[in-house]
């Protein structure tokens, strides 16, 4: 019973770990209030574009 407990604590540990891996720090959006601004250059802004965040310039 252990053994299965750690098996799924395990595969639920990878789950996560590739799914951080897969995205490589692309965030998914609906609206553009959606996309986080600390990740944007001083000079661009935060933009929904076809369901993604991306740093457009001013």
């Amino acid at each position: 019973m252990a053994e299965i407990l750690k098996f799924a604590c395990v595969m639920i540990i990878l789950l996560f770990i590739m799914c951080i891996i897969v995205t490589n720090g692309i965030f998914l959006c609906d609206r553009d209030r959606d996309c986080p601004k600390p990740d944007c250059l001083p000079e661009e802004y935060p933009k929904c574009v076809r369901g993604v965040c991306k740093c457009i310039q001013f």
